[in-house]
Formats: C-alpha cells, sequence, structure tokens
C-alpha cells in the first residue's frame, strides 16, 4: 500500500467510502420494499373509493428513479415488476370487501365472514401465483406472436429508456421534485377540504356535501391517468343512468344494475375476438416482427429453472397441480367450497385469462371486474349452491384470471430491457407478499375506523355491486320477460359497441368512447347528484390532460402522468390522517 493510500486510510475516507456505498445498497433493498407497499396503498384507496384499479408501474419508476438515484435499467424494471404484483395482489381485496359487505346483510344467528387477516393474507398470495401460472409456457406466443401493442408496458419501457429525470442531470431532477411536492400537497390539501369542509376555508369552495367530489384531487388525477375517452364517457353514463326510465319494468327489478353489467361483459368477452379479426382482415401476419424478437428470447424454461423443456414442463406440471390443490383445500377451509367446484373454476378460467391478455395487451384495459361477475353469475348457472360467499370465492380465480393479462404486461417490459426472467419472477412474487402485507392490515384498519358501504367514508363501489351481484345470483336469478329482453338488447348493443371501439382504434379516431367508462357509471354511487358530481370531476381532470398533450406536449409526457401518480399517492395519506 502506498504512502498516500495509508493516510487516507488513517483520515477515514477509504472506511467513509465503503459506508457510504453499503448504506446506498440498503437504502435501494428498502425501496425495493417501501415503493410497492405504497403502490398497493395507492390500489386499496381507489377500490373502497372509486370503481377501477389503475396501474402503478409507471408510478413506480417514477419514485425508485427519484429516491434510489439509480440508472441501472434492469434494477428499475425489477422495482416497476414488484410495484405491479403489489397493485394486483391489493385489488384481490375487492372480493374480500365484498364479503364483508354481504356479512352486514346476514340476518341474526346465520353464518358470518369472520376471517382474522392472516387468513386472508394465506390465501390470496397462491390465488395471484395461480394467474402467473396460467401464462407462464405462453410467455412467447401471447407477449410477442401476437402482435399486441401493450401500451402500458411500451409506455414504461421508453420512460425507463429515455425518460428518467436521473438520466438528464440534477437539474431535471429538481424539476421534477418540485412538480411532485406541488402535486402532493395540492392534493392533500383538496383531499382534507372534501372530507373536513372547515369554517375557516373561504366561501366560495362551500358547497353541498353531495358535490364534495368537484372538490377532490383523486377524481381529477383518476380522469388524467385515464384520458378523455373514458372521462367524457363517464358523463355520459351519468346523464343516461340518471334520467332514463323505462316504464315496461317493474320496480323491484333494477334494470340498469342489470343493463349495464350485460353491456360491459358482452363488450369485455368479444373486443378481443374483435382485435384479432382486425388483423386477419388485413391480411397481417399477427406476429409482428419487433425489436425485442430479433434477439430470440430464450426458453422460459431455460432462463427460469435452467431446464430442458421436458424437465420444465414436468416442473411446471406439478407446481400446477400443487396450487390448484392448495386453493381447492384454502377454499373449502374458508368458505365451504367444494374441491371439485374449485378445480372445475381454474379449469373455465382458461377462457378468461386469454380475454385478459388481449384487452391488456391491446387496449390497456383490465376486464377485472367483468371477469370476476362472469364466473359468478356462471357458477349460479350452473347450478352451484355455495350461497353467495361461496360465488365470490370462485369469484377469486377470475381475479387471478385478470392478474395473468397484468404480469405479461410486466414481461413485455422486461422482455424489452433484458432483463432476467428469474428475477422478474422472484420479484412479482415478492410485490404479491409485500402487497398484501401491507394493504390487508390497511384494509381492516380503515373499515374498523370508518366503515365500508354506501353512505360511510369508503363507499366501495365495486365490492359493493359484487356482492349484490353474489346475493341475487345465489337467489337463482328469477328475471321478467321484459327484463331479459332488457338484457339481451343491452349485450347485443355491448358487442356492436366493441365492433365500433375496433374500428375506431384502427383508424385513430379523436374520440372513441368507452363502454367500460359508460356502464361502469351505476356502480360508481346510488345517488344521482353523487354519481354525477364524481364523474363530472373525472371528466374535466381528463379534459385538462388533453389540452395539456395539446398545448404542451413536452411538459405533459414528462410529468403529466407523474403528478397524477402523486396525488393519488397523497391522497392515501391524507385518508389515513383523516380516519385516524
Amino acid at each position: 500500500m502506498s504512502q498516500a493510500e495509508t493516510l487516507q486510510l488513517e483520515m477515514g475516507r477509504g472506511p467513509v467510502s465503503i459506508t457510504f456505498s453499503w448504506l446506498v445498497r440498503v437504502w435501494r433493498c428498502l425501496l425495493v420494499v417501501l415503493i410497492p407497499a405504497a403502490v398497493a396503498l395507492i390500489c386499496l384507496n381507489l377500490i373502497l373509493r372509486f370503481e377501477g384499479a389503475l396501474g402503478g408501474s409507471v408510478t413506480a419508476v417514477f419514485l425508485y428513479s427519484l429516491f434510489g438515484v439509480d440508472k441501472n435499467l434492469q434494477r428499475v424494471n425489477l422495482v416497476q415488476t414488484a410495484a405491479s404484483g403489489a397493485a394486483f395482489s391489493a385489488w384481490t381485496l375487492v372480493v374480500i370487501v365484498a364479503m364483508m359487505l354481504i356479512n352486514q346483510r346476514l340476518p341474526v344467528g346465520a353464518p358470518s365472514f369472520d376471517l382474522e387477516v392472516w387468513q386472508v393474507m394465506m390465501v390470496l398470495p397462491f390465488v395471484c401465483f395461480q394467474g402467473m401460472l396460467y401464462v407462464l409456457p405462453g410467455r412467447w406466443g401471447l407477449v410477442h406472436e401476437l402482435g399486441l401493442e401493450w401500451p402500458t408496458a411500451t409506455a414504461c419501457a421508453d420512460l425507463q429508456t429515455n425518460g428518467l429525470p436521473t438520466n438528464k442531470g440534477w437539474q431535471e431532477v429538481v424539476k421534477t421534485w418540485l412538480h411532485l411536492l406541488a402535486a402532493m400537497g395540492i392534493s392533500f390539501a383538496g383531499t382534507f377540504y372534501s372530507n373536513f369542509n372547515p369554517s375557516w376555508w373561504p366561501s366560495v369552495l362551500k358547497s353541498d356535501s353531495r358535490l364534495v367530489h368537484l372538490t377532490s384531487p383523486l377524481y381529477y388525477a383518476i380522469g388524467i391517468l385515464v384520458r378523455y375517452h373514458v372521462g367524457i364517457s363517464l358523463v355520459l353514463g351519468a346523464l343516461f343512468f340518471n334520467y332514463v326510465e323505462l316504464p315496461i319494468i317493474h320496480e323491484d327489478e333494477n334494470w340498469k344494475m342489470w343493463s349495464s353489467i350485460a353491456l360491459m361483459m358482452a363488450a369485455g368477452l368479444t373486443l378481443p375476438a374483435f382485435r384479432v379479426l382486425m388483423k386477419l382482415r388485413k391480411r397481417e401476419r399477427i406476429a409482428e416482427v419487433e425489436a425485442v424478437t430479433e434477439k430470440k428470447v430464450a426458453f422460459w424454461g431455460k432462463e427460469l429453472l435452467k431446464m430442458e423443456k421436458r424437465a420444465a414442463y414436468k416442473v411446471y406440471g406439478l407446481v400446477f397441480a400443487g396450487n390448484v390443490i392448495l386453493l381447492a383445500v384454502f377454499f373449502q377451509w374458508l368458505w365451504d367450497v367444494p374441491v371439485l367446484a374449485t378445480c372445475l373454476g381454474v379449469i373455465v378460467a382458461w377462457p378468461l385469462v386469454l380475454v385478459s391478455v388481449y384487452c391488456v395487451g391491446s387496449t390497456d384495459i383490465n376486464p377485472i371486474a367483468s371477469l370476476v361477475k362472469v364466473m359468478i353469475i356462471g357458477a349460479a348457472l350452473a347450478g352451484f349452491g355455495g350461497g353467495p360467499v361461496g360465488l365470490l370465492a370462485l369469484g377469486l380465480i377470475a381475479s387471478s384470471a385478470a392478474v395473468a393479462g397484468d404480469w405479461l404486461s410486466d414481461i413485455k417490459v422486461g422482455d424489452t430491457i433484458g432483463t432476467p426472467l428469474r428475477w422478474r419472477f422472484v420479484f412479482q412474487i415478492l410485490g404479491v407478499l409485500i402487497g398484501l402485507g401491507v394493504a390487508t392490515p390497511a384494509l381492516y384498519l380503515l373499515i374498523e375506523v370508518g366503515g365500508v358501504g354506501e353512505g360511510t367514508a369508503l363507499p366501495a363501489p365495486g365490492p359493493e355491486i359484487w356482492a349484490n351481484i353474489a346475493v341475487l345470483a345465489s337467489e337463482g336469478m328469477n328475471f321478467s320477460r321484459e327484463l331479459k329482453l332488457v338484457m339481451l338488447a343491452a349485450a347485443g348493443i355491448g358487442v356492436l359497441w366493441s365492433l365500433l371501439w375496433s374500428l375506431l382504434h384502427e383508424r385513430k379516431a379523436w374520440f372513441n368512447p368507452s363502454m367500460f367508462g359508460f356502464g361502469i357509471v351505476f356502480f360508481l354511487s346510488q345517488d344521482p347528484v353523487v354519481r354525477m358530481s364524481l364523474c363530472v370531476a373525472v371528466c374535466l381532470g381528463s379534459l385538462m390532460r388533453l389540452a395539456s398533450s395539446k398545448l404542451a406536449k413536452s411538459w405533459d409526457k414528462k410529468y403529466a402522468g407523474m403528478m397524477a401518480g402523486a396525488a393519488l399517492f397523497a391522497d392515501v395519506l391524507a385518508t389515513f390522517f383523516i380516519l385516524w
């Protein structure tokens, strides 16, 4: 060792440098837990206050690049994968909340839903893992050979490759931080006002409590993320469900609920077929050559298990069967669902998996709500007698089918960047565990403090309607002839709507009305005024995003989506603060 190096060690510079490097590694490992946890809480907040799930991939990429100051694309991709797993593991809690709502309606002395936190956290990881297993062998064909756009995956890959602020110097990092802090501050203050409406606020901000959504930044942020197609469709749906009546329907038959369900289910199930037909009609090869396919992606078993095909598929078959057995045992133990019903549900979910993959890959909309409804109604029509809670338990299998589409979106990003599949698989599972480990206790805590359901601080519109469907389906769904005709007409409109959507999408039309945005409106609230104010707020947010994309393209591309994600996270913090 030279004299200069010896002097440097004596002065402490060597150990300090080593310590600093060690602290950076520890901090980055900590972010792998904290960022997926934050995304899971964002998703949980949307479950309890809005019908829908907005992926946290882009938000996770920004957070890790800023806090981790990391330019390694593969590490950023792994954190994004973990955050995505956390988001969709939290989304499976919709079914658990629906079961809780059913429990509130049971008569005294009836069997109740009384699962503890640890029981929920034990079964749901296997539900999410089932979704990953559904599509693992079809990775190459489903991700690359079908030629789907995978819009979110493409955006995430472009962002990680070209758009990270840490790749552009400290000035860009400072600008990004200022935008994040501004968005979080506005969101926190707006959520505080929406809940407390304090006397010292200016009188111009005071309004009827049913119009409070117009002052909530949460819904403006949602509008910024879903864009004007959905925002305008929400307002159109609110006008329809608020003011259109059918005198031929009996008063006790909720034709609006069932027609919206028929509309969304028919549209969601036929949209993938129309997308494929459009490609065949152009006489194009379904498999499109992409940059990533030029360097052939390795066989999944070779990357993941370091095995040849025959051995890898044997291991896969054993793992798949073992996971199904565990699900059957859990379902029988927790909800008295027969083992045969669970196994049949796993088989029936295969076509639902393909629906999810096509929708996520081509439209960036995960049809998880429609898939769960399909499973619930289909099981009831097949004669399943396990009651509403049992039907909802089978709906968990449909939610695992929807997880498959999101998992493939993450695979698309990783394949583009070149992250090893083995690590992506591990981080997806890690994200699932983190998401459930954070979101499940938070769910029980929030419900204990604020209640859940219509008229509470946590209206949970999605779980509310799933609970209603499960109850009605378990009672036999005895529809009148008039209601059946209305549902059939709504389903036909859904099919035609998906065809129209596909045609407009191919032609890149300026406005393409969203069948999901239109149909979901009825479930957002039973109060017409609340429903309209909420939809108007989302629409205004989407129009703000439209204006920024036209008038300030560079700013919009860099900051708009990131600020919306920051606003969602600040709303989570404000919600916990207010309820506590």
